[in-house]
């Protein structure tokens, strides 16, 4: 009797049992599966994690402003005012929601934000609330629309109230809060004068001051939250307590630099733009040296000695121009227009705004020298490859100034310097804070002539070195805050380029090679052992 009958029925009951097996393995295994999706989904509802791995921790809060919102004594509101799908046009504020939510954890209970689409407001509300919009061109059946874009942000706190007119990205919003937190808690104590700051402005007045070439000055300290005292005749008696900006020298008279003398002797801080030279901004961009100039000797006297000179430099910026003899316009690297990228050393306050360049025009050389045992230091400087002209100056566009100077001395010439000395008793300034002084060769790099060239960070480096001054050392800090994605590093020696350029060919055409073919052959080594 044969048994292979027996034999296939043994077999095939044998499949169908680990078929069975596999599928009841499988169906525990989607369970598991189903299981470990809805528990994740639960505690995602009640826990929540956030990790910034960027080096500069540009979307975490700091110290600072934990501490801020640790001292509220009331709530603070934060309400965000955005048209819909705004972060689909500016993807910048994705991120938005992550610091407003964190700031809701941090404060625990006292900070509340809230979300408001404006397609539900007027133009009209919005614009009582402070908030403008920004048009952009969109697509709409083949045909470019404007359309109105909507980014404010208001805080309230204890009465009162501070707007960002149009919030574009995050890198100084955790900055623009703190302020606006602190500003709402001193008015509402009474203490607003406590933001104040001397300012002396060539055309003196503000009647002159809001239309003339420093009109852009005042409204951007109003909005950086300082309340300015202008500086008019007659000159009122300067305390040290309260910083001084000055701009220009030339409108100076006798009684203005007593009061000067007085406040830095009296060990006041204070921030000078200053040229060594007047200039047309508005008319040939002639410029003439400044003569018996009280304003520059006495800074010469405390270790900043303004030269009567121009930097030239190769890193300058590039104006459009009408050609000679022609109809056309054409582009010139302008040497007089001088972009500065980095500050000279990291320890020293970040005055440079976050990840921006500064353009100054017509600036000087600043010579540093020791007075009164203190020898100040160079915050911002030229490149390398930067060259002096003495007067008489030619600054026409159309020269060959470089060129001319191609044989001549080239060097990196300070711009910009500061220092601070220590306070005694006899100041007259509560506190043990040492005062400051900074210094720079240029007035014009905060006049309209920023207009021209979309110089924005010229009146941010002003802004910048007022909180230094005001000793706001914590929202300068803040407010600076370099952005994730840093801008390209400038190498200004040709040969330390070059060597760069070199060690990235032998890594691309030697090393990558070598180590594929040393991988690959260790693969067919590690093949041929296993199959021996």
């Amino acid at each position: 009797m044969s048994t292979q009958p027996m034999k296939t029925k043994r077999m095939n009951t044998k499949s169908i049992s680990i078929k069975m097996r596999s599928v009841k393995e499988y169906r525990i295994q989607a369970l598991l599966l189903g299981a470990i999706v809805v528990t994740a989904a639960l505690l995602s509802q009640r826990l929540y994690a956030r990790l910034d791995m960027t080096q500069q921790h540009t979307y975490s809060l700091s110290a600072y402003t934990r501490s801020i919102l640790n001292s509220l004594e009331g709530t603070v509101t934060i309400t965000w005012f955005r048209s819909y799908n705004i972060d689909g046009y500016l993807p910048s504020l994705q991120y938005v929601k992550d610091i407003l939510a964190e700031y809701e954890r941090t404060a625990d209970g006292r900070c509340l934000v809230i979300y408001k689409e404006t397609e539900n407001l007027s133009p009209q509300q919005l614009n009582q609330l402070g908030i403008v919009p920004r048009q952009i061109e969109r697509n709409s059946n083949n045909t470019q629309v404007l359309q109105n874009l909507y980014s404010g942000l208001l805080c309230e706190y204890r009465g009162e109230s501070r707007v960002i007119p149009f919030l574009s990205d995050i890198y100084t919003l955790e900055a623009d809060i703190a302020r606006f937190i602190t500003e709402m808690t001193q008015d509402a104590q009474g203490r607003k004068l406590d933001r104040s700051i001397y300012v002396a402005l060539p055309e003196g007045g503000t009647e002159n001051g809001v239309t003339g070439n420093y009109k852009y000055v005042l409204p951007w300290l109003e909005y950086a939250g300082f309340i300015p005292i202008t500086l008019t005749t007659p000159y009122p008696e300067l305390h040290p307590e309260i910083p001084l900006l000055v701009i220009g020298s030339s409108y100076f008279d006798d009684d203005m630099l007593t009061a000067v003398d007085a406040f830095v002797n009296r060990h006041g801080s204070a921030a000078f733009f200053v040229s060594a030279n007047t200039v047309a901004i508005g008319g040939n961009w002639e410029a003439t040296p400044k003569k018996a100039d009280g304003l520059l000797e006495l800074l010469a006297r405390a270790g900043f000695a303004v030269q009567t000179n121009l930097v030239m430099d190769q890193m300058n910026f590039r104006i459009t121009v009408p050609a000679v003899n022609s109809t056309q316009y054409e582009h010139i690297n302008y040497p007089f227009w001088v972009q500065v990228f980095r500050q000279e050393e990291e320890a020293t306050p970040p005055l440079l705004p976050a990840g921006k360049s500064v353009l100054f025009f017509w600036p000087s050389e600043l010579v540093c020298t020791a007075a009164r045992g203190k020898t100040p230091a160079p915050l911002l400087a030229s490149s390398n490859r930067a060259a002096l002209q003495q007067p008489p100056y030619n600054t026409d566009p159309h020269g060959t100034q470089l060129a001319d100077a191609a044989n001549g001395e080239h060097a990196a010439y300070p711009l910009v310097a500061l220092s601070e000395r220590s306070v005694n008793a006899a100041s007259g300034i509560s506190g043990a804070d040492n005062a400051r002084l900074l210094v720079v060769a240029d007035e014009y790099c905060v006049s309209s002539a920023v207009e021209y060239t979309h110089s924005d960070a010229n009146l941010d480096f002003m802004v910048n070195a007022a909180y230094w001054i005001a000793r706001q050392d914590a929202l300068l800090q803040l407010k600076n805050k370099q952005p994730a994605v840093l801008p390209f590093r400038f190498i200004e020696s040709d040969t330390a380029f070059n060597r760069i350029i070199a060690v990235v060919r032998i890594l691309n055409l030697v090393l990558v090679p070598l180590l594929i073919i040393a991988a690959g052959a260790a693969l067919y080594i590690i093949r041929r052992r296993k199959l021996t």
